[in-house]
């Protein structure tokens, strides 16, 4: 697997299940602009959706909880 593909899948557990948070940030905060496009892209391919649109579907809808 890929690290690309990792992040992906790290990322889409991440905003499944709220405990798992932190791993959004460390990807955001450890890797280099070219893995993070390459983790969206990865992500793009893997799930069939836009991350930033996951990411925002995620934020409001823990907004209501």
């Amino acid at each position: 697997m890929h690290p690309w593909e990792r992040d992906a899948g790290l990322a889409n557990k991440a905003m499944k299940d709220d405990l798992q948070l932190y791993l959004l940030v460390e990807i955001a905060c450890t890797r280099t602009s070219e893995d993070l496009l390459g983790a969206r892209r990865a992500y793009h391919s893997l799930f069939d959706h836009s991350i930033e649109e996951d990411a925002a579907n995620y934020i409001k809808s823990s907004e209501h909880k």
